[in-house]
């Protein structure tokens, strides 16, 4: 059952900051970082934006990059996340963003996120991918699955196996209190990892996972969700996914 609950004095606007990362802070060697954008643990996700040097170890560049090829939902940039490893079993990678307008309570509020699987993973995941709400932002020293429980699971039935396009979620939110960050990634433990094996993949161990491309988020007005002909989706529907071609 779908439901509108959301608040009159809501702004019809993208409340997430960045939301297609194009903007970039000055260069912190060897590579860019996103505007807004924080790491809340001692992981390393991927900015992957053509300013990166292509001749870089790290290969955090795009189109063409380190875990694969897609070209970016919209402008040049995305964030690359590592969900899983079957070698190392602890690392998360999580982003961490402020809103630009705190989420009120019992308001409900409409979340569009765009995600793709590295060409070079062996291992698709289902029901991993997680957005945490909160009034704080929250960090921790670990690598290891932070201690929250995420209020949206992006497909939460599904694996997520697509490589050549990106997957588009939408899902809803109502905020139980005052909330002004999101933060974005595998909150389960390793007991917890759901994969499924794609039968493709590099020669590396590090392809022994999986690793998402994020791109174009969306938080805010359910009439004003971008790229959504069918209105307000709930969790239960966001386990269908609708495709948005890639461009090439």
């Amino acid at each position: 059952m779908f439901t509108f609950s959301l608040s009159l004095n809501l702004n019809a606007q993208n409340l997430v900051p960045n939301h297609s990362f194009e903007d970039t802070l000055r260069r912190r060697t060897p590579l860019y970082i996103p505007t807004d954008w924080i790491v809340p643990n001692s992981a390393s996700p991927d900015y992957l934006t053509p300013y990166n040097d292509s001749t870089s170890f790290f290969l955090a560049t795009a189109p063409k990059n380190y875990n694969g090829y897609q070209d970016a939902v919209e402008g040049l940039a995305y964030i690359g996340l590592r969900i899983n490893s079957k070698v190392d079993l602890i690392t998360r990678e999580y982003v961490q963003v402020k809103l630009k307008q705190s989420l009120e309570k019992d308001s409900t509020y409409c979340f569009q996120i765009f995600v793709s699987l590295g060409d070079s993973m062996h291992y698709a995941s289902k029901d991993q991918l997680g957005v945490y709400f909160s009034r704080n932002a929250i960090t921790t020293n670990s690598m290891g699955a932070m201690p929250y429980i995420p209020q949206l699971i992006v497909s939460p039935n599904n694996y997520i196996d697509e490589k050549v396009n990106w997957t588009q979620f939408d899902l809803s939110y109502t905020a139980n209190g005052r909330k002004d960050y999101i933060t974005i990634g595998n909150f389960k433990d390793s007991s917890s990892v759901d994969t499924l094996n794609v039968a493709s993949g590099g020669n590396k161990l590090d392809y022994l996972g999986t690793y998402y491309y994020v791109d174009n988020l969306y938080l805010g007005d359910c009439d004003s969700v971008p790229q959504q002909s069918t209105g307000l989706i709930n969790l239960e529907k966001a386990a269908q996914p609708r495709i948005y071609p890639n461009p090439t």
